[in-house]
């Protein structure tokens, strides 16, 4: 960016530009989110954002009110680490940083009630995107520009992109980099003018204490700007490449010391989180429709592998004319540099934390291509008639590469390329006959015309029809307050130890304050997903999880008392779960529906059929079930498992292992020890398959068709659990092309062949080969899993190309307990493809032992166990040695004191926490502090005494110069 740079001397131009773009903006605002208004939809999303980011501000908002309520009266503030209710207890910061806390703009909950965070939380959205526009045009100021109606232009453009539209209702903090990067890139400009280090520093440190996935990413791509402005700024001048590059440097490693108190606990916590380091297979290229679709990506509303640029489309005519002019070679060179990004996955990669391929950093690429036309505004207002012309001939050409690229070839681009075709006769015929002035107006309103357009495209029912994937109003306004965890209360009676479930709301527990076995956070603990993998456990999502895929032992285990499933599921319940009642969790709204239909038709009684109609459309019902056999939240062992043993066993084995002997991180004198692993009920079985298009072939299942099934026969175990366990599973995906190829592979039986493809008229021959060309290969594939009792599960396996790959391959299928023996398990294979498996078993639990173990545990419990702000107190009587399993996951940051003396903090089997307990009656105490928060709060003092005294010595040259010290 090489605008001459100086700040504009009329700040009442500055005053009256935000006054006019404040105002845009609000006109804008009705009209890009119409159909949410018109529908009665927040801009709350259906997933993500129902499910963590609008609970996390809801629980952000309590949390900070807690505060304030023990900080009044003069007492020290006290600041949880710890929260019991979040899944079945977390650390606050790892689970809720990503969501909310640290967003400077969130601390705006405390002073909104839960019941009104829906509305907080639509209005932060449409903050955010103001602050977006706000930022861009603090940057263009910076950098000298003064038309102020190209920098309104840029700023609409920037404010109303399609990665702006897209995430207001999908992911809101996904904005927060369209706030920070143009402030962190004009905080590197003013270094470079000289006007000091500190608004560089203040950017960096809300940048990095807001959130540390973006700020990742924020930290490189400025760094990338910084290098190449510094290089073309100081060519042959290595001392002022230095000198600038250094002030920079250290300025921005000030901002992220001052955000130490947050960033230094969530590295330690990334650093071991189960997604990091896992190998991802990560191609050169990515597919041939990838590519086709990039032409109108620029100018639509959504792309492949999070590419969501959609600009306005006079941003175009900005970089056609870039190339078109000589110089500029740093906003050449950025552009360029954005597009080899765009086109090779390995950056998306790269740019992702090497995570998985991911375009998420596309944002970056929008300010510049908005900057553009901020930059090139008055030069393309006066373009020449030959650039006008040049800039015809670079749009046509656009305009036939979209209709080429069939991927491209929409309803979207074709109005976008109408709007294109508009501004550029636009320019040409007002310049000629009113002047530039007249031309400049036209195309500000042709930019809002743009922005308005990617807001319908993306929402209107007709269009994307996102808004059906966002919440009512009327939801949102009684979800947060009665969900679940609120019915389940009122059936049961009394607060349960634990709840599960499958399909329940994810994260209700945290607001109502009832620990659950659901977790749905994107940072998570490693000891937990390594537990659940470990054990084969079915949960797509390594870090998304809900029940204990209905074991009787792990919910056991787990000390939940209490599970809920919907009426109309086909998931087991398990053993020794007996049903206390039906609830709604729908009830309140269910209960003002048929009060306003009742109004509606005159205030009379309502017949059975419109109750039934009402009923049907509104109400969730769903089976609470109590287990009569369950474990308080600590129980203890006298038996341990040795590491050999433990890892010889098979998953099955460690959940069986687990209801009589505990494995532990650290050997613990005086406990027996379990010799062998418990045995295994392996069932022989029989294989049917259901058609000609699906056989087992050397260790895999090939289907020719979707939709095949396998059927395995086999004399099961009365009063058992069944298990259906996969080994070594993989998948590829096989195009119908592939099939008549004479591979046998993917065809073992020669069902297609050279004379069955000659026997295909053209039109499907060509077909076939178009789907073959274009096609992506599946990522995920959803098993199915079935009884004839009606028992169905299902697995959702990710391959290694999948963004949610977490390196499972081994799975354990639960179909259930039955009194009756089980003959027959039907497995569905929904994608034409090769599944590989390294070995396929049936195997049973008998439950002869269960009651008489879960008793045993119980019988070692503390008689008291108390919880307490990040801490768990309690006593313990012990006949003989044993150790306390307490139903809390295992964190670094825990500590224990046994009789006032400290002890240490066992790691019992592979996920909760463990306390060795010696013969005798004992107290003990459990505290927690979040890991590495002290030395990050040390690094944030030191930080701001440096900052403070680097101010109070620029104050003191100023005085001693005689002038004015900068604001």
């Amino acid at each position: 960016m090489i605008s001459t740079l100086h700040d504009p001397k009329n700040l009442s131009s500055r005053r009256r530009y935000f006054l006019t773009y404040s105002l845009v903006f609000l006109l804008l605002l009705p009209l890009v989110f119409f159909w949410h208004l018109l529908a009665g939809k927040t801009l709350i999303s259906n997933g993500d954002g129902w499910n963590q980011h609008v609970k996390a501000l809801a629980y952000f908002g309590w949390y900070l009110r807690g505060i304030l309520r023990s900080a009044a009266g003069g007492h020290l503030p006290v600041i949880p680490d710890w929260d019991f209710c979040i899944g079945e207890g977390s650390d606050i910061l790892n689970a809720l940083h990503y969501y909310a806390m640290g967003d400077p703009l969130n601390l705006l909950s405390a002073a909104v009630p839960v019941r009104y965070t829906y509305i907080l939380y639509s209005g932060l959205v449409l903050l955010r995107l103001y602050l977006a526009g706000a930022a861009f045009s603090a940057l263009c100021f910076g950098l000298g520009h003064t038309d102020r109606r190209g920098i309104l232009a840029g700023a609409v453009s920037y404010a109303f992109c399609c990665w702006a539209i897209a995430n207001a209702s999908r992911h809101p903090y996904f904005l927060n980099p369209l706030i920070y990067f143009p402030l962190l890139i004009l905080g590197a400009e003013r270094i470079l003018q000289g006007k000091g280090t500190v608004p560089l520093t203040l950017a960096v440190a809300v940048a990095a204490a807001s959130n540390f996935y973006f700020f990742y990413m924020l930290a490189l791509l400025t760094a990338l700007y910084v290098l190449l402005r510094l290089f073309f700024l100081f060519r042959g001048d290595r001392r002022g490449f230095f000198r600038c590059g250094l002030r920079i440097a250290g300025a921005s490693l000030l901002g992220a010391m001052l955000a130490g108190v947050v960033l230094l606990p969530l590295l330690h916590i990334f650093l071991s989180d189960s997604r990091f380091g896992l190998e991802r297979s990560v191609p050169l290229f990515y597919p041939l429709s990838y590519y086709l679709v990039l032409p109108a990506t620029i100018v639509t509303t959504y792309g492949p592998n999070w590419l969501c640029i959609g600009v306005s489309p006079p941003v175009l005519l900005a970089l056609f004319l870039l190339f078109l002019r000589r110089g500029r070679a740093l906003l050449k060179t950025l552009v360029l540099i954005g597009l080899v990004f765009i086109c090779f996955p390995w950056f998306g990669r790269a740019l992702n934390g090497f995570a998985y391929v991911s375009n998420r950093w596309c944002w970056a690429f929008v300010l510049l291509c908005c900057y553009l036309l901020t930059s090139l505004w008055e030069e393309l207002l006066n373009a020449a008639p030959r650039e006008q012309f040049l800039l015809f001939v670079c749009t046509a050409a656009y305009t036939l590469l979209c209709f080429v690229c069939t991927q491209s070839r929409n309803a979207l681009s074709f109005f976008a390329l109408c709007l294109l075709l508009i501004s550029l006769f636009s320019i040409r015929f007002c310049s000629v006959r009113a002047g530039s002035q007249l031309a400049s107006s036209v195309l500000c309103v042709l930019v809002c015309v743009g922005a308005v357009s990617l807001g319908f495209w993306k929402n209107a029912p007709g269009a994307g029809n996102y808004i059906s994937e966002t919440v009512d109003v009327q939801t949102a306004r009684e979800g947060l307050l009665h969900d679940d965890p609120d019915a389940l209360r009122v059936l049961a009676g009394e607060s349960p130890v634990r709840y599960a479930g499958s399909s329940i709301s994810a994260n209700a527990g945290m607001l109502s304050r009832l620990s659950s076995a659901d977790y749905s956070w994107s940072l998570s603990n490693p000891h937990v997903v390594a537990f659940r993998t470990g054990l084969g456990l079915n949960d797509g999502v390594a870090y998304f999880y809900q029940d204990y895929d209905g074991r009787t032992a792990l919910l056991s285990l787990s000390a939940v008392d209490c599970y809920m499933k919907p009426n109309a599921s086909g998931r087991p319940v398990p053993y020794g779960f007996d049903p206390i009642g039906v609830v709604n969790v729908r009830e309140r709204e269910t209960a003002s529906a048929l009060l306003s239909l009742q109004e509606e038709l005159g205030g009379g009684e309502l017949s059975p059929a419109q109750r039934d109609k009402i009923w049907a459309a509104a109400s969730q019902l769903r089976t609470v079930y109590r287990n009569r056999f369950a474990l308080p939240l600590a129980y203890g062992y006298r038996r341990s498992v040795s590491d050999p043993v433990w890892e010889e066993m098979s998953a099955l084995q460690k959940q069986e292992a687990m209801l009589s002997a505990v494995h532990l991180s650290e050997p613990v004198d005086g406990l027996r020890v379990l010799e062998a692993a418990p045995s295994e009920h392996e069932l022989p079985y029989e294989t049917g398959f259901q058609s000609y298009e699906i056989s087992w072939q050397d260790g895999a299942v090939v289907t020719t068709a979707d939709n095949c099934s396998l059927t395995l026969s086999f004399e099961g175990l009365a009063g058992s659990e069944t298990y259906v366990e996969l080994r070594g599973l993989d998948f590829d995906s096989t195009s119908r092309y592939e099939l008549y190829r004479g591979d046998r592979s993917v065809d073992p039986l020669e069902l297609y062949s050279r004379t069955t493809w000659d026997l295909l008229d053209g039109a499907t021959r060509l077909s076939l080969l178009r789907e073959h060309a274009f096609r992506e290969d599946s990522t995920t594939v959803t098993l199915g899993f079935s009884t004839p009792a009606g028992v169905y599960d299902s697995l959702l396996y990710r391959t290694q190309s999948d963004s949610f790959y977490g390196g499972v391959h081994d799975y354990l299928i639960n179909l259930g307990y039955s009194d009756e023996p089980l003959h027959s398990i039907t497995i569905r294979f929904p994608l034409r493809g090769v599944y590989r498996l390294d070995s396929l078993r049936v195997l049973c639990v008998p439950f002869d032992h269960y009651e008489q173990d879960v008793e045993a545990l119980k019988a070692l419990a503390p008689s008291v166990l108390r919880c307490g702000t990040d801490s768990l107190s309690g006593s313990v009587t012990a006949e003989e040695p044993q150790v306390l399993c307490i139903a809390v996951p295992y964190a670094s940051g825990w500590r224990a004191w046994l009789d006032g003396a400290e002890t240490r903090v066992l790691l019992a089997n592979d996920r909760y926490l463990g306390l060795e307990i010696p013969a005798g009656a004992h107290s003990f105490e459990l505290r927690y502090r979040t890991p590495m928060k002290r030395e990050g709060a040390v690094l944030s003092l030191c930080a701001l005494a440096l900052l403070i005294g680097h101010a109070g010595f620029r104050a003191a040259g100023k005085r001693r110069r005689g002038t004015a010290p900068l604001p």
